[in-house]
């Protein structure tokens, strides 16, 4: 094996906190398909690999702030999902993320407005501003994965 390697093997890496999220939706007439994306062939880090959404956990995710406009899930239903290795905080922070990231790197949202009412996808100023944000972002390339029990195939 090559020096380079060996020594890599044996260096302690801290990992760094980080969410995914896998979006599946059945097909009836092909079995489901699954959401992928691209990631940008300039990235440093898997440049050009099919990835599911996703990203790094911010400090924003876990904030008080935006603890305020999350529904459905608590940080302790949060944490009892993922495990004790972080705190309940962090743990909807985890979730957030996820959401957070689909939407950056596909467009695709789950949220709600000031006063908890889910969107109703039509044009307003917060889709607007949020679409202007991420026009700004270098986003993956998006595709979709048909899958069936004897083939794949991807579009």
């Amino acid at each position: 094996m090559p020096l380079h390697l060996v020594a890599s093997m044996t260096q302690m890496i801290v990992s760094s906190k980080a969410s995914t999220i896998i979006v599946i939706r059945p097909r009836a007439a092909i079995g489901f398909e699954v959401l992928l994306t691209r990631r940008p062939q300039e990235m440093p880090f898997l440049g050009g690999y099919l990835v599911f959404p996703g990203g790094a956990v911010e400090k924003q995710d876990y904030s008080e702030r935006m603890f305020c406009r999350c529904r459905g899930l608590s940080p302790s239903e949060a944490l009892s999902i993922l495990g004790d290795d972080v705190s309940p905080e962090m743990s909807l922070g985890h979730w957030v993320a996820a959401a957070r990231e689909l939407f950056e790197e596909s467009g695709i949202h789950f949220f709600v407005s000031e006063d908890g009412e889910p969107s109703d996808g039509k044009p307003n100023d917060t889709i607007t501003r949020l679409a202007e944000k991420r026009k700004g972002r270098k986003v993956a390339s998006t595709y979709l994965i048909y899958w069936n029990q004897s083939s794949c195939l991807l579009t």
